[in-house]
């Protein structure tokens, strides 16, 4: 029961395409905060990769459990959570930003740099009628 111990739940977004490998690095640094002698005491159980969780807009999410001692439940969910970034950074495995992408029918450059000797400016497009565009300055 939720009184009787800590559950951390822990919901990854990425964009990956390898969600095996990430899935093991989850595991992989939840088995070296079990066995680690300043935390394995607070740790009731090894960590649970339940696996890919759903389909988000610019990622995937995988879902994973490491059930604790009562009020342990936030440090060693930081803990973890710090152990993965590093995790995932030393493998290059990337955590995504919301971003989005506009498609007007066409390959266009939506945004260009004009550089001269004295001024570096931005120029915008934007679509004209069917065929044309237009320069915004």
């Amino acid at each position: 029961s939720p009184s009787a111990t800590g559950r951390r739940k822990a919901s990854t977004p990425l964009t990956v395409k390898n969600t095996q490998l990430v899935m093991d690095v989850m595991k992989e640094i939840g088995d070296s905060l079990y066995n680690d002698p300043d935390f394995k005491d607070n740790i009731l159980e090894p960590i649970e990769i339940f696996g890919l969780d759903k389909f988000a807009d610019s990622a995937i999410v995988i879902k994973a459990r490491l059930k604790t001692k009562p009020i342990m439940q936030w440090s060693i969910g930081r803990e973890y959570r710090k152990r993965l970034k590093e995790a995932f950074d030393a493998r290059n495995i990337e955590i995504p930003f919301p971003h989005t992408t506009v498609y007007w029918g066409e390959k266009i450059d939506a945004l260009k740099l004009e550089m001269s000797d004295d001024l570096v400016r931005p120029v915008f497009f934007r679509r004209v009628g069917k065929s044309g565009v237009k320069a915004l300055i």
